[in-house]
Formats: C-alpha cells, sequence, structure tokens
C-alpha cells in the first residue's frame, strides 16, 4: 500500500536536467544533481547514456560538475566544474572529456564560466564576467560610481560586465572576444564556425532591451542586426544556411510581462525582425514554475532543426508542449503535447531524435526521448522511480473561470 509524501523524501529526489543528445543521435548528456544534508550541498553528477537502451555509458561525479555540451562529431564533452577549487574559493573551470579516462582541464576563471559551447572543432566560446569597478586585493570594497535601479544577484551591483571569449582547446589559449560597455546575455555559433551572434544588454538604466550584434571571427568585422531600443531578446540561433537568426524574446509591448515570441532576422545591418508566432496567443517560454527541477534549470529555447523547421515550447494552460514552425509558410503544427511539461530539450543533427526534459502533475522531472520519424514518446531515466512505487500522490484538479473581458483564467487546486 502506497504511503503520503514525507520531509525525509525531499532528500531522496534526484534531479536531472539539461539533456544534451550527441550531433549523430547515439548519446544523450545530462546533470544529475542529488541533494547530501549532511554536508548541506548538492552532490553533481555528469551522465552519459545510450539514446535507445538508456544503458550508462560515461559518468562524471567532480564537485560542480555541469553544462555537457558535444563537439560536433560527438566524440568529446566540454563540462563546467569547480573541481579543483576551495570551498571558500570563486570561480569555476572548464573541462574537456573524451568518454573515456580522466577529463582534461582547459581553463580556470576567478569569476566563472557560463553559456560555454563548441565553435568549430578546436574552438570554444564561453561567457565570464570582467570587473569593470576596482577592487581592493582583499575584496572588502569595490569603488562604485554608477547606482543602476536593479539588482543582479551576484555582490555589487554594475561591478562585472559580461564578455564573450574564445578558446583553443588544443593550446589552451583563450583570449577576449567582446569588449562591449554592456553585458553578453547569450551568444551562438554560427554552422560554418566563422562567426558569431551573441545579444547584448547595452543599457543599464534599463537592463531588459538588447541589442543583437554579429561578429566575424577572422576579419573582426562587427555589424548590428538589432539594434537597441524596442526589443528584449533572451536566446538565438543561426538558420541552417547561415542566413537569418532566430531570436526569442518580445517587444516589449506589455513590458516585462510581454508574451515572448518566436522572430526571425536576416543576417544584415540594422535588420527588421519578423514575428513568426504573432497568432499565437501564448507564451513560448516554459512558465509553469516547480521545486522539483532542482537547483539547475535550463529553459527549453527555439531550436532551428536541419531540415528546416523551427521546434519551439508552447505553454496552453499548466501544459508546455512542442510545437513545429514552418519558416517558408509560416505554418504552425503541434509536434509534442499532452498533460505534461517539457522544460527543456536539444536535437540531433539529423533531425530524427529530441531529448527532453519532461515532468507532470504526478511525475517527477525525467529524461524522455521522441522520434521525429514514428513520433514515439518513450522515458529514457527512471531516476525517481521509487517514488512511484512508494508514495501516493495526488493529481490537482482543474478550475477554469471566465472573467469579466471574457478572457478564460486558469486555477488548480490539491484535493
Amino acid at each position: 500500500m502506497k504511503r503520503r509524501i514525507s520531509v525525509d523524501d525531499f532528500a531522496r529526489l534526484v534531479h536531472p536536467s539539461d539533456p544534451q543528445i550527441s550531433p549523430d543521435g547515439r548519446y544523450v548528456a545530462f546533470t544529475v544533481v542529488r541533494p547530501n544534508l549532511d554536508e548541506n550541498k548538492y552532490i553533481h553528477e555528469i551522465w552519459v547514456v545510450d539514446s535507445e537502451s538508456g544503458e550508462e555509458v560515461a559518468t562524471l561525479s567532480g564537485e560542480g560538475d555541469s553544462s555537457p555540451r558535444w563537439d560536433h562529431c560527438s566524440r568529446r564533452l566540454i563540462f563546467v566544474s569547480r573541481r579543483g577549487f576551495k570551498e571558500d574559493e570563486k570561480g569555476a573551470a572548464l573541462y574537456l572529456y573524451n568518454l573515456r579516462g580522466e577529463p582534461r582541464l582547459l581553463l580556470k576563471m576567478k569569476w566563472g564560466v557560463y553559456l560555454a559551447n563548441w565553435i568549430s572543432d578546436t574552438l570554444v566560446g564561453f561567457v565570464s564576467p570582467v570587473p569593470v569597478r576596482k577592487v581592493d586585493e582583499d575584496e572588502d570594497y569595490v569603488d562604485i560610481r554608477d547606482l543602476p535601479p536593479w539588482f543582479d544577484g551576484r555582490g555589487f551591483v554594475d561591478e562585472f560586465r559580461e564578455q564573450l571569449f574564445i578558446l583553443d582547446v588544443n593550446s589552451g589559449l583563450y583570449r577576449q572576444l567582446t569588449h562591449v560597455d554592456g553585458r553578453v546575455v547569450y551568444w551562438a555559433p554560427s554552422r560554418r564556425g566563422n562567426r558569431v551572434a551573441y545579444i547584448v544588454r547595452p543599457w543599464w538604466r534599463e537592463p531588459e532591451i538588447s541589442e543583437v550584434r554579429v561578429l566575424h571571427l577572422s576579419t573582426g568585422e562587427e555589424i548590428t542586426v538589432i539594434r537597441a531600443g524596442k526589443y528584449s531578446f533572451s536566446a538565438l540561433c543561426w538558420s541552417p544556411d547561415d542566413r537569418r537568426l532566430l531570436l526569442h524574446g518580445h517587444d516589449r509591448r506589455r513590458g516585462l510581462a510581454s508574451h515572448t515570441h518566436v522572430w526571425i532576422a536576416p543576417v544584415e545591418e540594422d535588420a527588421v525582425p519578423i514575428n513568426m508566432t504573432e497568432k499565437l496567443d501564448r507564451n513560448t517560454s516554459p512558465a509553469v514554475s516547480t521545486d522539483v527541477l532542482g537547483p539547475l534549470r535550463t529553459p527549453a529555447v527555439p531550436q532551428w532543426l536541419n531540415d528546416g523547421t523551427i521546434v519551439f515550447p508552447l505553454n496552453e494552460g499548466g501544459r508546455v508542449g512542442l510545437y513545429r514552425l514552418h519558416p517558408d509558410n509560416g505554418n504552425i503544427e503541434p509536434l509534442i503535447k499532452g498533460e505534461f511539461v517539457i522544460y527543456s530539450f536539444t536535437a540531433d543533427r539529423g533531425a530524427t531524435k529530441l531529448a527532453l526534459l519532461r515532468l507532470s502533475y504526478t511525475e517527477l522531472p525525467e529524461i524522455w526521448m521522441y522520434s521525429m520519424g514514428t513520433h514515439e514518446l518513450r522515458r529514457l531515466t527512471n531516476l525517481n522511480a521509487w517514488l512511484e512505487k512508494e508514495v501516493e500522490v495526488s493529481r490537482p484538479i482543474n478550475l477554469k473561470i471566465r472573467a469579466s473581458d471574457g478572457a478564460v483564467v486558469e486555477g488548480w487546486y490539491i484535493p
């Protein structure tokens, strides 16, 4: 007989996140986080499993291991870690792992490593904060001349500017790629690996406003695709032919409460983006909140697949499914939908498989696989199967209320 959930059960929850399918579709790498009450911290692991059988291929369990990213040949991973750092020491490191033996240290950055990804077979890009204020040697104080009306949650206000860096994995040499008077919040390499597109927040007084730029790695030539002023974008990627950019964000028509949409813009100076999902009165970012995702959260962003279609998440009440957009004619069709939430996903190079993080009202987050050919959706991991066997989980009941303006407002209660 199943029992009620207890407080102690929460310490047994396993939190998978950030599924990354290899370009050839053979493997899925993801982060696993477990709470450790005795040491008052989270234990991080990186798992690599077979995408068909779910069989474990490799496991990394160093301090703070997270954010695995595949190279273009599906043979190596880079990942972020705090291996070798003291408990009170700041910073993070970037490692290279070839699925056997020990990972190799690439670099350490005092202020952290974010958004690391491959540009080519030998080049990796990443974002790291750069101090812009005078800090004494003991770091007891910071010389602050500006006081923005917002707080970034990481130390003193306006202490850093996040910049884009480039690293050669063979030599270990790296250099700062951008020197913008603002914060780089997202970036993506072109398919050919000769350019990078990045989003910068240039105005500290209005931190939600963004600008989109493209930088040529060989010549250093840079163009501004979307100038700061109207739009707020948070993610982007390139089209398969590198001629257009997919942008994820909004035009601030309702301020920060505006729905995020999928936009497309040509890679040219002062381009005008086109809202491809304007006809959908829905948010294209997962807006369902939950406490069981754990401390590492990588929300789904739209992806332009190699078959020419765009896959993006769509909120529908308390559910988040995946939809497919055909950019040439604007047609939108459901791809995966049901009584569940898809929080993040990645696709293989052939656009035949999706690896996704799925949860529902009564199911904890697990890694799932979806076949684009057969439309089969199957569970790949069973990290929290014990809960389903031991605990009686209540299913919330949906309520719908029509407001005075005719809009339907949804709510839920647990009996």
